[in-house]
């Protein structure tokens, strides 16, 4: 147990059932780890190291670097598991929309009896467009490189 005064993170209270916008979640994380205990340490270990100059501006420059060391090192993988529950459902959802988009395009824009044929196809064509830089509204070759 950690008392108070020197608990580095506050605790997260988010329930699931909690729809937050995307600016409310970034504010609620930053919140987490804007701890005064956390600013006393950054200030501890540059003292210790005998870092702080007194140049108050150079100093906040220092301690900035310091509080970004300590919160990559100590909460880093939190924070990445905060940011993949948050964000992992919106991204895996425009994935499978956007998938599912693309194969019924695929095989009505290219009908075949064989799927496996249709797709590699579509892999087939796209290659060459991506290949030729080839503008499809005019058929003229959009590369500008003049080496």
């Amino acid at each position: 147990y950690v008392t108070p005064q020197f608990q580095e993170r506050r605790q997260h209270t988010q329930s699931k059932k909690d729809k937050l916008t995307l600016e409310q979640f970034i504010l609620e994380l930053g919140n987490e780890f804007c701890t005064i205990p956390r600013f006393h340490k950054a200030v501890q270990h540059l003292q210790e190291r005998d870092k702080l100059t007194g140049e108050i501006n150079q100093d906040i420059q220092l301690l900035e670097q310091e509080l970004d060391s300590d919160l990559i090192e100590e909460e880093g993988e939190l924070l990445r598991t905060y940011l993949w529950v948050q964000f992992y459902p919106i991204v895996h959802t425009y994935l499978r929309e956007n998938f599912s988009k693309w194969y019924k395009s695929t095989l009505t824009s290219f009908p075949s009896e064989n799927v496996s044929e249709t797709i590699s196809q579509t892999m087939f064509q796209s290659k060459i467009n991506i290949n030729s830089n080839v503008d499809t509204n005019t058929n003229t070759n959009t590369n500008t490189n003049t080496n």
